[in-house]
C-alpha cells in the first residue's frame, strides 16, 4: 500500500533525498562557512571569525558525544543541529539546541527534518523532556519553530546589538 501523495514523476522528493547522520569533524568547515555568511550571522550572537571559531569548538565538543546531527542533500552537506546537553543530573531533562541550514537550501524541508530527527533522538536516546531555543526577533526560522510546536515564554529586550540595531532575543520551549 502506498502512503503519502502520488507524484507525477518518479523523482524522489527533497525529503526523500535528505540524509541525516551524526556530525563529524569535517562538518566544521561547512558550519563555519554558514555562520560567517552575512545574512546568517545576524541570527546568531557571534560577530566575527574568532567568536564563530569559539562557538564551533563547543558545537564540535557536543558532536563528539553524539549530540549533533548533519543533513546532506545528494551528498552535499546542507545543515546541522546540536543539542547542548547538561552535565548536571538536576538539569538533564532539558537542553538548549541550535540549528543552521545553508542559506541556498532553506525552504527545502531540511530544517524541519533536522528538527524532527533531533527531537526524536533527544527524547528516545537522551531522555530529554524539554527543548529550549533562543531566536532573535525578525529571523525567519521563528516561523519554523512555531510550526514545530515551540512556545514563546519570554523576551530579552534589546539583547543583541548588531550594526547599531537593538534586537530582542525570543526564548522558546517545547515539551517532547
Amino acid at each position: 500500500m502506498l502512503k503519502g501523495r502520488i507524484r507525477k514523476s518518479e523523482e524522489p522528493s527533497d525529503k526523500e533525498r535528505i540524509h541525516l547522520r551524526h556530525t563529524v569533524p569535517a562538518d566544521e568547515a561547512y558550519l563555519k562557512k554558514w555562520l560567517l555568511a552575512e545574512n546568517t550571522l545576524r541570527g546568531f550572537p557571534m560577530e566575527n571569525e574568532a567568536e564563530v571559531d569559539d562557538n564551533l569548538k563547543m558545537w564540535m565538543q557536543y558532536a563528539k558525544y553524539g549530540c549533533a546531527l548533519t543533513a546532506e542533500l545528494e551528498g552535499e552537506v546542507v545543515g546541522g543541529c546540536v543539542l547542548y546537553v547538561h552535565p548536571y543530573k538536576k538539569l538533564v531533562h532539558a537542553c538548549l539546541f541550535a540549528i543552521i541550514v545553508d542559506d541556498s537550501k532553506r525552504g527545502c524541508g531540511i530544517g524541519t527534518q533536522l528538527m524532527e530527527a533531533m527531537i526524536q533522538y533527544a527524547k528516545e536516546r537522551l531522555k530529554i523532556e524539554q527543548l529550549h531555543l533562543e531566536v532573535y526577533d525578525g529571523i525567519k526560522a521563528f516561523d519554523l519553530y512555531k510550526r514545530m510546536g515551540f512556545i514563546e515564554y519570554g523576551r530579552e529586550k534589546d539583547c543583541l546589538r548588531d550594526k547599531g540595531e537593538s534586537i530582542d532575543k525570543i526564548l522558546m520551549y517545547k515539551w517532547i
